[in-house]
């Protein structure tokens, strides 16, 4: 998919009430989501998207990115992120079938002021769930997903386990550059 083709969305804090408690809102989402640097210890927690459709995100390096849409209108349901460096992108439908990409028409200009997702937290919304970890970024939706990182984009699976959702990525899609 390349990245002009993509919808653009604003990438601000959507409070769910106005006026004053919408402010109060709003200002604590942004000192809660304020970007943490990479050294930053990991955090086992579940991080909110801008919406009750979805948001954007990126990874303490900034070296990916990542938009989550569930539902708004106009948008197809999916999950998308692209790696600067090297430059690719995978896009994933509701359904867990991914589609690939690299070289420099894959990928887009972030949006501005998004937050960091801290390694060691998650996100989602919908079926769509994704975890930030010191070696890239994991997506998944019905027992299907990716991880995307400098490594290159692998294909996972996700099976239920006795300590929660164990998930194996071990088919890389696209390789890292040389």
């Amino acid at each position: 998919m390349k990245a002009s083709s993509r919808p653009c969305r604003r990438a601000v804090v959507r409070p769910a009430a106005a006026g004053l408690s919408g402010l109060l809102l709003t200002l604590a989402m942004t000192a809660a989501l304020a970007p943490t640097p990479a050294s930053a210890a990991p955090s086992k927690t579940t991080v909110p998207l801008q919406s009750p459709h979805g948001g954007e995100f990126e990874s303490p390096s900034g070296n990916i990115s990542c938009e989550i849409d569930f539902h708004e209108r106009g948008i197809p349901t999916q999950a998308y992120c692209q790696t600067v460096s090297p430059p690719a992108s995978v896009t994933m439908s509701v359904t867990g079938t991914l589609k690939t990409c690299s070289g420099m028409l894959c990928i887009g200009n972030p949006a501005l002021n998004v937050i960091t997702l801290p390694y060691g937290s998650s996100t989602g919304v919908g079926p769509f769930r994704c975890l930030s970890s010191t070696s890239g970024v994991t997506c998944t939706t019905s027992g299907k997903g990716f991880e995307i990182s400098r490594s290159g984009i692998y294909s996972c699976t996700s099976t239920p386990g006795a300590h929660g959702t164990l998930t194996s990525c071990t088919t890389r899609l696209v390789p890292a550059r040389r």
